[in-house]
């Protein structure tokens, strides 16, 4: 459903399957990417990881349990979680999934972009949903970390210019081949400024 693979005979016979067709819209689609989860293996063995993460996911799913109502929680590539439940349960469940972004900052180190996707009336459209959740992605150096962000926030991006002249840059380069360690400071010191003041 996500990725678009299913046409509607499909979606209609999986459903019936694995027993969806209770489920009803419009669905709120939330997927989390655990941005540092693979580097955490450098410092745990892969049992150990195998069991943070088993923690990770039995945490999700205490925490959706928590209010009444149906949902779904599906594990992904690159240890990402979709959550999906109805929408209109969206406002009840926001507090809940912030607190536990929160507390997997806090308690375990654990990264995590979360982002809520395009409101999807059936689950047919749940690839339109997914597909702007990950372009979100695209933008996932402007993303806050451990805290749930629209789909469209990062489209509210505004373009950035930098402060860098060709003769600011000869003058840098030459100060640096001259070995003029405190002119070359300076001008660096200039450069920031005009950057970032």
């Amino acid at each position: 459903l996500f990725y678009g693979l299913s046409d509607e005979n499909d979606i209609d016979e999986k459903t019936a399957k694995y027993g969806l067709t209770d489920f009803e819209g419009p669905f709120c689609l939330i997927l989390a990417e655990h941005i540092n989860y693979t580097q955490m293996g450098e410092q745990f063995s892969e049992q150990n990881l195998g069991k943070i993460w088993r923690r990770i996911t039995t945490l999700y799913a205490e925490m959706l349990s928590r209010q009444n109502g149906r949902y779904e929680m599906v594990e992904l590539e690159k240890k990402r979680l979709a959550l999906l439940f109805p929408e209109r349960e969206y406002a009840n469940r926001k507090a809940d999934i912030e607190e536990l972004l929160e507390s997997l900052g806090k308690d375990y180190g654990v990264q995590v972009l979360a982002i809520s996707g395009k409101p999807a009336a059936r689950l047919c459209d749940l690839e339109e949903s997914y597909s702007s959740v990950i372009e979100a992605l695209n933008y996932r150096s402007l993303l806050p970390k451990n805290k749930l962000t629209p789909y469209n926030q990062s489209l509210a991006v505004k373009p950035v210019t930098y402060y860098y002249p060709l003769d600011v840059e000869e003058s840098l380069m030459n100060y640096v081949e001259q070995r003029k360690e405190e002119e070359t400071h300076l001008l660096l010191d200039h450069i920031l400024n005009q950057n970032f003041k």
